[in-house]
């Protein structure tokens, strides 16, 4: 569970964010794909719009419940199971983390100060932590199937 503080800090940095939020998914992809070219391969074969309207509600829905961790847990589990089958690997997380930084600075400004900085680090290790788990399921589940 955060600290109150953090969900505060979150909370502001993406009510200054979203309105922009056209603008942070463009960035977190064109930072992500210069940060790790090789991640552009997972994308080969999807609906780009749908995938960046996943990609803010998703953000949403984690801003919305942070706190509420089973809510958390909840949300990120199935999203970990499905990530874990589109092949993303630890790490696509590291550098999914360094895109999603450089998107929230740009777009934020001086919103995003270190102690907001430190909040989304925060949250963002747990919720790679608990993606992480559910794509291992996904290979736990290929693996008593064989």
């Amino acid at each position: 569970m955060m600290i109150p503080e953090h969900e505060a800090l979150i909370r502001t940095t993406w009510a200054a964010v979203s309105p922009r939020a056209a603008a942070l998914v463009d960035r977190f992809y064109e930072a992500l794909f210069e940060i790790s070219p090789e991640s552009r391969a997972l994308f080969d074969h999807t609906d780009r719009g749908a995938l960046e309207r996943k990609f803010l509600a998703t953000l949403d829905e984690l801003v919305r419940v942070l706190d509420d961790p089973e809510r958390l847990v909840s949300v990120l589990g199935p999203l970990g199971r499905r990530h874990g089958g589109y092949g993303v690997e630890p790490g696509h997380y590291r550098a999914a983390w360094s895109a999603l930084l450089v998107a929230l600075r740009d777009i934020a400004g001086e919103v995003f100060t270190a102690d907001a900085e430190q909040a989304w680090r925060e949250l963002y290790g747990l919720v790679a932590a608990v993606m992480m788990r559910g794509g291992e399921q996904v290979g736990r589940s290929v693996v008593q199937v064989s």
